[in-house]
């Protein structure tokens, strides 16, 4: 079932759907008709969600185990960790093998193939879990400035208060901005990173995707999109970078020797 994607409010949650054609006669995953149809939709919207893609409990008893290792000092855990703000694991699935499944998900290669026009291929697993602290405002944002599709698993519910994945539908169709963008910069941030006084006009579209655990969102992240405010409770995900090459991918971390397991 394609998910509608909610426009979450502090009191309020409105919710607009995502028409599917003919949804009924798709039957399921599988099909090239319902495959393209997922990829139809990002190239509209830049992101469309499948609530329940993995039943509820899975969700959370995998964030549960991974959890154990927040902290660790342990050597093959891959990435960064800060005890107040985020928890990241590079590879995830080199410590969860039940996890290579869905790193390699024949849907989500087959949605990211379609929609970027040619072969398409799992660069990096990543688990991040974000907790209230230094999250109370994350920054409007593109991964990059060329087309990059990734898939994103909930592991938590997720709701208003614990950053839901927030996006401005289109906006990677904006490229007079995204242009502008790259020739102008920032006076204090990172070039991909865009100022609200930027996004002025662009702002009244942001949507919030609340959605419960287990819960597929499929996106082009060339799109501006940020982690909504976080007050309330920690959120963890598991975000699958698709790539046009076979082979891992480190994302620019200095990984310990030790973590090629």
């Amino acid at each position: 079932m394609i998910k509608r994607v909610a426009r979450c409010f502090a009191n309020e949650v409105k919710f607009a759907f995502y028409n599917v054609r003919a949804q009924l006669a798709y039957r399921g995953l599988g099909s090239p008709v319902y495959e393209t149809e997922l990829a139809r939709q990002i190239g509209q919207s830049g992101c469309v969600v499948l609530e329940n893609y993995w039943a509820r409990d899975k969700a959370l008893r995998v964030r549960d185990q991974i959890a154990e290792l927040h902290g660790s000092e342990q050597p093959f855990v891959l990435g960064d960790y800060k005890q107040d703000e985020v928890v990241r694991i590079y590879h995830v699935e080199r410590l969860f093998p039940e996890l290579t499944e869905f790193r390699f998900d024949p849907l989500v290669l087959k949605v990211a193939g379609i929609y970027n026009g040619f072969s398409s291929f799992s660069g990096a697993l990543v688990y991040q879990h974000d907790t209230v602290y230094g999250r109370e405002k994350s920054h409007y944002h593109v991964d990059s400035f060329v087309r990059q599709f990734k898939a994103m698993m909930y592991l938590d519910d997720v709701d208003v208060g614990n950053g839901p994945f927030s996006f401005i539908p289109s906006s990677h169709k904006e490229r007079g901005l995204m242009i502008r963008k790259q020739l102008s910069g920032n006076s204090k941030s990172k070039v991909n990173v865009f100022e609200e006084a930027q996004l002025e006009f662009l702002l009244s579209r942001e949507v919030q995707v609340c959605a419960p655990a287990g819960s597929l969102l499929l996106m082009d992240v060339t799109g501006i999109h940020r982690g909504a405010p976080q007050t309330e409770t920690s959120r963890s995900v598991l975000m699958n970078y698709i790539m046009p090459r076979a082979g891992d991918i480190y994302l620019d971390k200095n990984l310990p020797e030790a973590a090629h397991i």
